[in-house]
């Protein structure tokens, strides 16, 4: 294409607004599945941190716990 001023490609004969628009749908479409699966990643990192967090605390307290009771016979 060819246009001839740096407006003339803005406004692309009165079509511009649309053309552009489209790029920039386009455009954060493939920014969005660039980044979801890495956001996803991180969230699930996330979880699988805190629930072996979780479970290793529970396992601390019933351990004490049947340490209590063990002690207590």
């Amino acid at each position: 294409m060819y246009f001839e001023s740096l407006s003339d490609l803005f406004t692309m004969g009165g079509h511009g607004p649309y053309v552009w628009a489209a790029y920039g749908i386009g455009l954060s479409v493939l920014v969005w599945n660039l980044l979801s699966p890495v956001l996803q990643g991180r969230r699930l990192a996330s979880t699988i941190r805190r629930n072996a967090l979780r479970d290793t605390v529970r396992k601390e307290h019933i351990g004490n716990e049947q340490l209590k009771s063990e002690g207590c016979r």
